[in-house]
C-alpha cells in the first residue's frame, strides 16, 4: 500500500509501450509458466531475455525444462506439505489470492491497453510465493525439507553465476560497446545502430565528439529497402562503415538487414560485448 503512490512512475514506461509496434505478447499458459519459473529460479536459466523474444514457445520450453522439472518437483513438494497443515491453510489462502488476483489483473489489464505481458509488472508475487515455500519447509520431514530447499537453492547459485559470467544473460554493455566503436573506427567512419534506441546508452560513454546513427524498426523491418537506403545514402561507395547490432528484436526481429548487408556490403562481424554485436562492411 505504501509503495503505491510509485505507481504514477509507470505512466511513461506504459505510453511508451502502447506506442511501440513490435510483438506484444499476451499472458497465456507459456507465459505464466515461465512467470512462475523466474520467481523461483530468475532470468538465468534456459533461454535468455532477450532470447524469448525471438524464439518459439516449444524451443523456449525444450531449453528450460532440465531447470524447470527439478525446480518445479522440489517447488511443488514444499507447497503441497505447506497446504496439508490445516492451521497454515487460511494463510495460504490469503497468499494465493494474492499471486492469482495480481496476474489476473496484468494479463486483463495488458490485453486492454494493447500492451505487451512483462514478467516485472507481476514480480513483487514472488514474494507471497516463496512465503508458501518456506510454509512447507517448516511442515516437512528435515531431510526431505531440506533436500528440497537444496534443490532450489541450487538452481539459485547456478542462475547468479550464469547472470554474472555467461554472455548472453547479461545486461548489454553499453560501456564495452562504446569502447569497441572508440578503438575500430574513426571519427569520419559512419556507425549504425540496431536497434535505434540503443544508440543513446552508447552515446553516454562515447566522446562527444562521436555521434552514431540510429536505425529505427520502421527503417529495417517494416521497410528494408528504407534503411538500406539510408546506409547506402551515408557511406557512399566503396567507403567503410560500421554496424553495432544489439535488441534485433525491436529493430530486425527477422534478421533480413543483415541477411542483405551480408550480400551487398560484404558485412563481417568483427567484435562483440554482452548485448552488442560489432560489424564492419562496405558501401555498395
Amino acid at each position: 500500500m505504501v509503495a503505491l503512490p510509485l505507481g504514477c512512475l509507470r505512466r511513461s514506461d506504459l505510453q511508451a509501450q502502447a506506442e511501440w509496434i513490435a510483438t506484444k505478447r499476451v499472458l497465456d499458459l507459456p507465459a505464466l509458466a515461465y512467470t512462475l519459473f523466474t520467481f523461483l529460479a530468475g532470468f538465468s536459466l534456459g533461454p535468455s531475455l532477450r532470447e524469448l523474444h525471438t524464439i518459439g514457445p516449444l524451443d523456449a520450453v525444450r531449453d528450460v525444462l532440465p531447470w524447470a522439472v527439478p525446480v518445479g518437483l522440489a517447488a511443488g513438494y514444499l507447497l503441497i506439505r505447506g497446504w496439508s497443515e490445516p492451521r497454515q491453510r487460511p494463510a495460504c489462502y490469503r497468499l494465493l489470492a494474492l499471486i492469482a488476483t495480481t496476474l489476473v489483473a496484468c494479463g486483463v489489464a495488458s490485453a486492454a491497453m494493447e500492451l505487451g505481458y512483462r514478467v516485472r509488472y507481476v514480480v513483487w508475487c514472488a514474494g507471497p510465493l516463496l512465503i508458501l515455500v518456506a510454509l512447507g519447509v517448516a511442515e516437512a520431514r528435515r531431510w526431505v525439507a531440506l533436500a528440497a530447499f537444496g534443490v532450489l537453492a541450487f538452481v539459485s547459485t547456478v542462475a547468479v553465476a550464469n547472470r554474472h559470467t555467461v554472455g548472453r544473460y547479461m545486461n548489454e554493455d553499453a560501456r564495452g560497446a562504446a569502447r569497441l566503436v572508440e578503438r575500430m573506427s574513426d571519427a569520419s567512419t559512419p556507425v549504425f545502430v540496431i536497434s535505434g534506441y540503443m544508440a543513446n546508452p552508447v552515446e553516454y560513454y562515447l566522446d562527444a565528439s562521436r555521434t552514431l546513427s540510429p536505425l529505427w524498426y520502421a527503417q529495417t523491418n517494416l521497410s528494408p529497402g528504407t534503411g538500406l537506403g539510408t546506409i547506402r545514402r551515408t557511406t557512399g561507395f566503396g567507403r567503410t562503415f560500421w554496424l553495432l547490432y544489439s535488441r534485433p528484436f525491436d529493430g530486425d526481429p527477422h534478421g533480413r538487414i543483415l541477411d542483405d548487408l551480408e550480400h551487398l556490403a560484404h558485412l563481417r562481424l568483427m567484435a562483440e560485448v554482452p548485448g552488442f554485436q560489432m560489424y564492419r562492411g562496405v558501401g555498395w
